[in-house]
């Protein structure tokens, strides 16, 4: 691993523990174990080290979360969407990146809001994009969509995220009873199951 990847993995570490405000190049440095004039040989600023983050996030989370749908491939479309819940929140709680990336989509910092949301809002529409693919092909196995998967995955992507706010809130303590509780209701008006 070369320099710039330590230092842009620790980066990261520090700004999804400790947010945009509470990260200091100098924390940053001492968790390389380098001082904190080294990082301007790769970094112009922190913004530059922020934003450089930030696009690096999101890709690894994208990985993340296509792999998550492509090894539950063998489970059920409702088994797989309903045990997105969970792993998401595992990902919060246990990976820097995923906790980062929620961080950021919802709590940018003010002076980079503009910047972030250009890598959030294209993020999150190739993640309904691809929610949307994954819908279509298991609704042909599977025939069980009462609406468009277009819909589906709209409102799926709508529940996931009002259900992470909680994530962010109160670091979860109220997530798994929001997601049993509004869980039944989403699947009963996308499914064709028993009226």
């Amino acid at each position: 691993m070369t320099r710039l990847h330590t230092i842009r993995d620790a980066a990261l570490s520090q700004f999804a523990e400790h947010g945009y405000e509470g990260t200091s190049l100098s924390g940053i440095a001492g968790a390389v174990g380098i001082k904190t004039p080294s990082l301007y040989a790769h970094y112009a600023s922190k913004d530059d080290l922020f934003l450089q983050v930030v696009q690096h996030a999101f890709h690894l989370e994208e990985r993340r979360i296509v792999h998550y749908f492509s090894s539950h491939a063998h489970e059920t479309l409702e088994e797989v969407l309903y045990g997105f819940f969970s792993w998401i929140e595992g990902e919060y709680h246990n990976c820097s990146t995923a906790k980062f990336v929620l961080r950021m989509s919802f709590f940018p910092p003010a002076n980079l809001t503009q910047q972030v949301m250009a890598v959030v809002i294209p993020f999150y529409t190739k993640m309904e994009r691809l929610l949307q693919s994954y819908l279509r092909q298991a609704n042909e196995s599977e025939k069980l969509l009462r609406t468009s998967p277009v819909q589906a995955a709209l409102a799926f992507t709508t529940m996931v995220d009002g259900t992470i706010v909680d994530l962010l809130y109160d670091e979860g303590r109220t997530y798994r009873r929001r997601v049993e509780a509004v869980w039944p209701i989403m699947w009963h008006g996308m499914s064709i199951g028993e009226e």
